[in-house]
């Protein structure tokens, strides 16, 4: 069936600060602009899909398939990473009413990859954000090594 990605990046971004899910949100430190922005984009598409998806048939609905999530590089040394980006998921399901909504994480490509590969605050949260209780089953990482072009090695 047809189907339509809705893209929202921004590179050199830190979930810490410019994607804080609001129910980490504090005086000191505000929801994101990007989880609000990406959030208002999304919402936006899905008022008016026939606009962005000309195949669209509103007798058949549609259906939030999924979530893909590759970003990481600005939380180098992010120790919470994972915990936030379980309150991240947490969140973008319920803003989004898609409870069980999938999501895949691109893990961080790089050339100790064998190495230590879960070595780094990223990764590692990532593992973590997928084996969580209240979500695990849901989300899965993939290795990013192989679509890395060697000449960045």
């Amino acid at each position: 069936g047809p189907v339509l990605l809705i893209k929202c990046a921004w590179g050199g971004t830190s979930l810490d600060s410019n994607w804080r899910p609001p129910s980490l949100s504090t005086k000191e430190k505000p929801t994101g602009r990007l989880f609000t922005a990406s959030l208002a984009h999304i919402k936006k598409v899905l008022a008016n899909l026939g606009k962005y998806h000309p195949d669209y048939d509103p007798k058949a609905g549609y259906e939030i398939a999924g979530l893909v999530w590759f970003q990481g590089w600005n939380d180098a040394g992010n120790k919470e990473y994972g915990k936030q980006l379980v309150h991240f998921i947490k969140d973008w399901r319920k803003e989004l009413n898609a409870p069980k909504l999938p999501v895949v994480c691109g893990l961080l490509a790089h050339a100790a990859w064998k190495q230590n590969t879960f070595a780094g605050d990223v990764n590692s949260g990532m593992l973590y954000a997928s084996k969580h209780p209240e979500i695990k089953g849901t989300v899965e990482i993939v290795n990013t090594l192989p679509y890395m072009p060697i000449e960045l090695g």
